[in-house]
Parts: structure tokens; sequence; C-alpha cells
């Protein structure tokens, strides 16, 4: 089962200000932009996890087809 984490956040943040100051960089290989989301890999554990991260309603989601525990 697919597993999201929602991280709540308050102004003055911006993801939109982030992703485009990540989107202003042609040769970055370690995040992919696409339809106002990033998608990386993060390293959990000794593992690396494909990870899709996008905005919410005040709050950022980290999103991953990985079944991943609550630990």
């Amino acid at each position: 089962m697919p597993t999201q984490l929602s991280i709540a956040y308050t102004e003055p943040f911006s993801f939109k200000r982030c992703y485009n100051a990540l989107y202003r960089s042609d040769d970055e290989i370690l995040y992919h932009l696409e339809d106002e989301a990033i998608y990386r890999l993060i390293k959990l554990g000794t593992d690396f996890i494909p990870v899709m991260i996008s905005e919410g309603e005040n709050c950022i989601l980290a999103s991953t087809d990985i079944d991943l525990s609550t630990e």
C-alpha cells in the first residue's frame, strides 16, 4: 500500500517559490521536476526509495508507492 506523509507549514514558506528555485537548474541530477512535483530518491536505512514531493493544502506531501511502516 502506498505511503503518504503530510508536513504542515505556515507562511512565509512557499512551495511554489522553492519549486521555481529548483526549476532554474538544468544540470541537476538529484531530482526531477514535473507537473509541479519533485521526484527524487531518499535514503531510508540502507535502501533508497522513490519519493514524490508536492503541495497539499497548507502542507507538503511526500508520497511513495512503497509500503512503509510508521517507524
